[in-house]
């Protein structure tokens, strides 16, 4: 029994366990979640988020932690619109469709006076954050190339140029903004998160990799980070390495039905079906509506049989 499982786990796992932050394969709900933080990457905490919901009007509003971030789960699947607000920061306006599973989603408020002056002096970053709040990103790219071309050391300009590249999914313009990025601002954790996603996207897992790392000196208690590198150590047939970021990410985020999930099969390819089971367990009670649920039941048992 175990001899005609493991080639079939073996595949899914190259094929099936998703990688970055895509909500791909993960709960019939959304759960929303990032990190709030100002123009130098320090986290600001008791920021107001609102999120509407623009398929019902439903409203749902939640707070940073003292470290910037936020989470709330069993949302309605559907398109939003994202308020960050707080006194003494210039409120930014985002638009994003939650999807089955994780939708992460971190966001760069800059304080009121320092960014009146920015967009005063330079008018053509004013129309390029305007166009990014209202989703208009590829104006927004537009408009802040030239203007990142001649300043080359305005790290404002080259963030929100990443960010917008990221958005869009043209990962390896989003790479080169990025570099620029960390070089201007390297204690900025954000963007050797997003960096190290758009790399994965992109094959290359070894940058990915030394990316998480270095966001994982800034945020050691990311379950987020800890699950990526985990992931990649996963396609790179590195399983016990897998196994200790995954099973840090579990004890930081014990509901992370992802975590379980990917867990579940590092330990299968170290015969570890006890464990296996345990998480896949595990994943489908956190998780008993996800798309492969009942895939994913079906090879619980067969796990229970070997």
């Amino acid at each position: 029994m175990t001899l005609s499982l493991k080639p079939a786990l073996t595949a899914m796992v190259i094929v099936g366990i998703v990688v970055g932050f895509s909500a791909s394969a993960a709960l019939a709900q959304a759960t929303f979640m990032g990190r709030v933080v100002d123009t130098v990457g320090a986290p600001i905490s008791d920021v107001t988020i609102t999120l509407r919901n623009l398929d019902n009007g439903q409203v749902v509003q939640l707070q940073s932690d003292q470290n910037g971030k936020y989470f709330r789960r069993a949302l309605t699947i559907g398109p939003y619109e994202l308020t960050f607000e707080k006194e003494g920061y210039v409120t930014v306006r985002d638009r994003r469709r939650l999807r089955t599973g994780r939708t992460e989603h971190d966001s760069v408020m800059a304080p009121a006076v320092v960014v009146r002056m920015d967009l005063g002096s330079s008018p053509e970053y004013a129309a390029a954050f305007e166009a990014f709040n209202a989703g208009e990103l590829v104006r927004a790219i537009e408009i802040l190339t030239p203007v990142v071309e001649a300043e080359r050391d305005f790290a404002a300009g080259f963030l929100l140029l990443a960010r917008s590249h990221f958005e869009l999914g043209q990962w390896e313009n989003a790479i080169v903004d990025y570099r620029r990025v960390i070089e201007l601002q390297p204690g900025m954790a954000i963007a050797y998160l997003d960096i190290g996603v758009a790399y994965m996207e992109t094959g290359d897992l070894e940058s990915a990799s030394g990316s998480f790392e270095k966001a994982l000196v800034l945020q050691p208690e990311d379950a987020s980070v800890h699950y990526n590198i985990g992931t990649i150590y996963i396609q790179a047939d590195r399983v016990d390495e897998a196994i200790v970021y995954l099973t840090k990410a579990t004890e930081l985020d014990p509901e992370s039905a992802l975590s379980h999930k990917a867990l579940a099969f590092a330990l299968v390819r170290r015969s570890d079906m006890e464990g296996a089971i345990r998480h896949l367990e595990r994943y489908l009670e956190i998780a008993p509506d996800a798309p492969d649920a009942e895939e994913m039941a079906n090879l619980l048992e067969q796990l229970r049989g070997s």
